[in-house]
Protein backbone atom coordinates (compact mmCIF):
# COMPACT_ATOMS: atom_id res chain seq x y z
CA UNK A 1 0.00 0.00 0.00
CA UNK A 2 1.26 3.36 -0.61
CA UNK A 3 0.09 7.15 0.22
CA UNK A 4 -0.54 10.17 -2.04
CA UNK A 5 2.70 11.01 -1.84
CA UNK A 6 4.28 8.16 -2.43
CA UNK A 7 2.30 7.31 -5.61
CA UNK A 8 3.31 10.75 -6.74
CA UNK A 9 6.79 10.22 -6.27
CA UNK A 10 6.99 7.05 -7.78
CA UNK A 11 4.47 7.88 -10.56
CA UNK A 12 7.75 10.42 -11.65
CA UNK A 13 10.33 7.58 -12.08
CA UNK A 14 8.08 4.56 -13.01
CA UNK A 15 4.94 5.89 -14.65
CA UNK A 16 3.20 2.93 -13.64
CA UNK A 17 -0.54 4.98 -14.42
CA UNK A 18 -1.47 5.35 -10.62
CA UNK A 19 -3.86 8.04 -9.87
CA UNK A 20 -1.72 10.59 -8.18
CA UNK A 21 -5.10 12.70 -6.97
CA UNK A 22 -6.02 9.22 -4.76
CA UNK A 23 -5.59 9.34 -1.23
CA UNK A 24 -3.46 6.05 -0.94
CA UNK A 25 -3.68 2.69 -3.52
CA UNK A 26 -3.72 -0.72 -2.36
CA UNK A 27 -2.41 -3.81 -3.92
CA UNK A 28 -4.00 -7.06 -3.52
CA UNK A 29 -2.39 -9.74 -5.80
CA UNK A 30 -3.92 -13.48 -5.89
CA UNK A 31 -2.42 -16.81 -6.35
CA UNK A 32 -3.75 -19.68 -7.35
CA UNK A 33 -6.46 -21.08 -10.41
CA UNK A 34 -8.33 -18.29 -12.24
CA UNK A 35 -11.51 -20.64 -11.07
CA UNK A 36 -10.58 -20.50 -7.63
CA UNK A 37 -8.98 -16.57 -6.97
CA UNK A 38 -12.13 -15.16 -8.62
CA UNK A 39 -14.12 -15.39 -5.72
CA UNK A 40 -11.26 -13.98 -3.32
CA UNK A 41 -11.46 -10.95 -6.19
CA UNK A 42 -14.73 -9.85 -6.22
CA UNK A 43 -14.61 -10.12 -2.24
CA UNK A 44 -11.28 -7.87 -2.20
CA UNK A 45 -12.69 -5.43 -4.55
CA UNK A 46 -13.98 -1.95 -3.23
CA UNK A 47 -16.80 -2.30 -5.98
CA UNK A 48 -17.91 -4.53 -3.36
CA UNK A 49 -18.43 -1.63 -0.89
CA UNK A 50 -19.96 1.85 -1.03
CA UNK A 51 -16.66 3.81 -1.60
CA UNK A 52 -14.95 6.25 -4.30
CA UNK A 53 -12.49 3.71 -4.95
CA UNK A 54 -11.27 2.55 -8.29
CA UNK A 55 -10.26 -0.53 -9.17
CA UNK A 56 -7.84 -0.81 -12.02
CA UNK A 57 -6.80 -4.88 -12.80
CA UNK A 58 -3.48 -5.72 -14.33
CA UNK A 59 -4.62 -7.53 -17.53
CA UNK A 60 -1.52 -9.16 -18.34
CA UNK A 61 2.10 -9.78 -16.78
CA UNK A 62 3.70 -7.10 -17.99
CA UNK A 63 1.08 -4.90 -16.21
CA UNK A 64 1.12 -6.76 -12.76
CA UNK A 65 5.26 -6.43 -13.52
CA UNK A 66 4.55 -2.86 -13.63
CA UNK A 67 2.69 -1.97 -10.92
CA UNK A 68 5.26 -4.01 -8.20
CA UNK A 69 7.56 -2.04 -10.06
CA UNK A 70 6.05 0.94 -8.72
CA UNK A 71 5.63 -0.16 -5.17
CA UNK A 72 9.20 -1.25 -5.31
CA UNK A 73 10.53 2.23 -6.38
CA UNK A 74 8.30 4.46 -4.06
CA UNK A 75 11.91 4.73 -1.41
CA UNK A 76 14.39 5.38 -4.11
CA UNK A 77 11.47 7.95 -6.08
CA UNK A 78 11.55 10.35 -2.61
CA UNK A 79 14.81 11.69 -3.95
CA UNK A 80 12.86 13.52 -6.58
CA UNK A 81 10.43 14.98 -3.88
CA UNK A 82 13.62 15.91 -0.95
CA UNK A 83 17.54 15.96 -1.27
CA UNK A 84 17.20 14.24 2.29
CA UNK A 85 14.69 11.91 3.85
CA UNK A 86 14.59 10.43 6.79
CA UNK A 87 12.85 6.90 7.10
CA UNK A 88 12.00 4.33 9.77
CA UNK A 89 9.34 1.37 10.69
CA UNK A 90 6.53 0.76 13.11
CA UNK A 91 4.41 -2.13 13.38
CA UNK A 92 0.42 -1.40 13.91
CA UNK A 93 -2.10 -3.29 14.76
CA UNK A 94 -4.10 -3.61 11.03
CA UNK A 95 -7.24 -2.39 12.47
CA UNK A 96 -5.31 0.35 13.79
CA UNK A 97 -4.07 1.75 10.30
CA UNK A 98 -6.57 4.41 9.49
CA UNK A 99 -6.30 5.94 12.82
CA UNK A 100 -2.04 6.06 12.83
CA UNK A 101 -2.16 7.07 9.40
CA UNK A 102 -4.16 10.66 9.97
CA UNK A 103 -2.24 11.16 13.21
CA UNK A 104 0.80 11.07 10.78
CA UNK A 105 -0.76 13.56 8.79
CA UNK A 106 -1.19 16.03 11.60
CA UNK A 107 2.16 15.56 12.51
CA UNK A 108 3.36 16.07 9.51
CA UNK A 109 1.14 19.46 9.27
CA UNK A 110 2.69 20.54 12.85
CA UNK A 111 6.32 20.20 11.79
CA UNK A 112 6.34 21.04 8.15
CA UNK A 113 7.16 18.12 6.78
CA UNK A 114 5.81 15.92 4.46
CA UNK A 115 5.48 12.34 5.71
CA UNK A 116 5.43 9.34 2.91
CA UNK A 117 3.81 6.37 4.20
CA UNK A 118 4.54 2.73 2.26
CA UNK A 119 3.43 -0.15 4.50
CA UNK A 120 2.03 -3.72 4.28
CA UNK A 121 -1.87 -3.70 4.97
CA UNK A 122 -1.82 -7.22 5.49
CA UNK A 123 0.28 -7.42 8.77
CA UNK A 124 0.86 -3.73 9.95
CA UNK A 125 4.16 -2.80 8.92
CA UNK A 126 4.95 0.83 8.60
CA UNK A 127 7.28 2.45 6.71
CA UNK A 128 7.30 6.36 6.79
CA UNK A 129 9.67 8.26 5.08
CA UNK A 130 9.64 11.67 6.10
CA UNK A 131 11.19 14.41 3.40
CA UNK A 132 13.56 16.87 5.18
CA UNK A 133 16.79 18.88 4.31
CA UNK A 134 20.79 18.78 5.84
CA UNK A 135 19.53 21.20 7.84
CA UNK A 136 16.40 20.16 9.77
CA UNK A 137 17.95 16.61 10.92
CA UNK A 138 17.00 16.71 14.48
CA UNK A 139 13.85 18.03 13.86
CA UNK A 140 12.80 14.99 11.40
CA UNK A 141 14.14 12.98 14.22
CA UNK A 142 12.17 14.54 16.50
CA UNK A 143 9.14 14.05 14.17
CA UNK A 144 9.84 10.64 13.47
CA UNK A 145 9.64 10.05 17.53
CA UNK A 146 6.68 11.34 17.59
CA UNK A 147 4.98 9.09 14.99
CA UNK A 148 6.23 5.69 17.14
CA UNK A 149 4.90 7.52 19.85
CA UNK A 150 1.07 7.04 18.17
CA UNK A 151 2.31 3.53 16.66
CA UNK A 152 3.33 2.40 20.45
CA UNK A 153 0.08 4.37 22.24
CA UNK A 154 -2.55 2.35 19.41
CA UNK A 155 -0.53 -0.77 20.64
CA UNK A 156 2.70 -0.99 18.19
CA UNK A 157 5.98 -0.84 18.36
CA UNK A 158 9.20 0.38 16.72
CA UNK A 159 11.45 -1.95 14.64
CA UNK A 160 14.93 -1.70 15.45
CA UNK A 161 16.11 -2.61 12.05
CA UNK A 162 15.41 0.82 10.34
CA UNK A 163 15.93 3.29 13.40
CA UNK A 164 19.08 4.59 14.89
CA UNK A 165 20.20 3.52 18.32
CA UNK A 166 20.12 7.33 19.03
CA UNK A 167 16.44 7.35 18.05
CA UNK A 168 15.08 4.23 19.64
CA UNK A 169 16.73 5.46 23.18
CA UNK A 170 15.24 8.30 22.74
CA UNK A 171 11.88 7.09 21.69
CA UNK A 172 12.28 4.82 24.54
CA UNK A 173 12.78 7.36 27.02
CA UNK A 174 9.96 9.36 26.45
CA UNK A 175 7.32 6.40 26.11
CA UNK A 176 8.31 4.70 29.36
CA UNK A 177 7.25 8.29 30.84
CA UNK A 178 4.23 7.94 29.31
CA UNK A 179 0.74 6.13 30.04
CA UNK A 180 1.04 3.51 27.64
CA UNK A 181 -0.36 -0.28 28.34
CA UNK A 182 1.76 -2.78 29.83
CA UNK A 183 1.62 -4.93 26.68
CA UNK A 184 2.56 -1.70 24.57
CA UNK A 185 5.49 -1.12 27.30
CA UNK A 186 6.90 -4.44 26.97
CA UNK A 187 6.48 -4.53 23.34
CA UNK A 188 8.66 -1.26 23.18
CA UNK A 189 11.03 -2.87 25.28
CA UNK A 190 11.67 -6.18 23.05
CA UNK A 191 12.14 -4.06 20.36
CA UNK A 192 14.33 -1.38 21.84
CA UNK A 193 17.14 -3.52 23.72
CA UNK A 194 19.36 -1.59 26.13
CA UNK A 195 22.60 -4.20 25.46
CA UNK A 196 24.71 -4.15 21.55
CA UNK A 197 21.98 -1.19 19.91
CA UNK A 198 22.20 -0.48 16.38
CA UNK A 199 24.97 1.83 16.19
CA UNK A 200 23.64 5.20 14.98
CA UNK A 201 24.26 5.16 10.73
Amino acid sequence: MMDRLSIQASEQSVHAGFPTDAGAALIVELDGAVESARPASTASSPSAAPTRARDPVARDEVERATIWKARKAAFASMGRVATNYYVQDGVIPRTRLPEILHRITELSEEYGMRVANVFHAGDGNLHRSSATTATRRERAEELAGRIVEACVEAGGSITASTASASTRSATWARCSASPISPRSRAALRASIPTASPIPAR
